[in-house]
Order: C-alpha cells, then structure tokens, then sequence
C-alpha cells in the first residue's frame, strides 16, 4: 500500500497556519460566548477575564484525594522452544495497581465556586430547584 494515500495539494506551513487560526478563530467564538453568558449574570469584564484565566491555568493543577490500591490478575507471556518450535505459554500473576483519586481546580473547584456565588443571589425557589436538578442527574 502507498504511503501517499491522500493527496494533500498545500505545503505543511499553509496546513499549520490553516490549523492556529481555525484555533485561534475557535478560541475567540468561545471567549466570546462565554463573556457574554457571565455579563448577563451579571459578571463585569475583569471578573470574566480573571475568572477564564484561573479556570485555565487551574486546570494543570490537580489535588490528589485519595489513592486506591486492587490487585488484578496480569497476564504474562513466557515462550518456550522445544524441538525448534516457539510456544507462548500464558501465566497469571497478580499485581496491585494504584489509582488516584484527584479534584482538578480549573474544571471542578472554581465552576463549583461560580455556582455557589450565583446560588447565593438566587431565590429560594431557584435554589431548590437546582437542587432538585442535581439529585435528579445525579441518582
């Protein structure tokens, strides 16, 4: 099969340069819409610029909550040559495994933290009806 399967009749820079302004282009839509959406809540500018900035670089930073150890069943391949012949010869051995269990600020703490600020103007009854819509998508 040919390495040449599909045509591309630009240069790599042109396909790059394409690339960074559909991103860029992208970007500005997003921020813009975003902007918006905060200034109706009643957000001013340097708050929404603040705001956008923390959740972004908050999203690197991850805090570690816990960490959950299991042991799973690894499947290990040993290949034994007798008479000229290669055999794979599956063996099971159990390893332990960690995971962790992490908030990320940028995608959890402060979105929670807007949440929290805009409930806390809210009325009552658009409170328990948030509420009632997190119990509903939650159970």
């Amino acid at each position: 099969m040919s390495r040449k399967t599909i045509y591309f009749p630009h240069s790599l820079l042109f396909f790059v340069v394409l690339v960074v302004l559909l991103g860029a282009a992208v970007a500005l839509i997003f921020f813009g819409a975003v902007s918006i959406a905060f200034s109706d809540v009643g957000f001013t500018s340097l708050t929404i610029m603040l705001l956008l900035i923390c959740t972004l670089v908050g999203s690197f930073i991850n805090i570690p909550l816990l960490k959950l150890r299991a042991t799973i069943p690894m499947i290990r391949d040993e290949y034994v040559t007798w008479y000229g012949l290669s055999y794979r010869i599956p063996w099971v051995e159990y390893g332990q495994t960690i995971t962790v269990v992490a908030v990320n600020v940028g995608g959890a703490l402060i979105p929670t933290a807007v949440s929290i600020y805009l409930l806390s103007k809210s009325s009552f009854s658009l409170i328990v009806l948030s509420l009632i819509g997190v119990l509903a998508v939650a159970l």
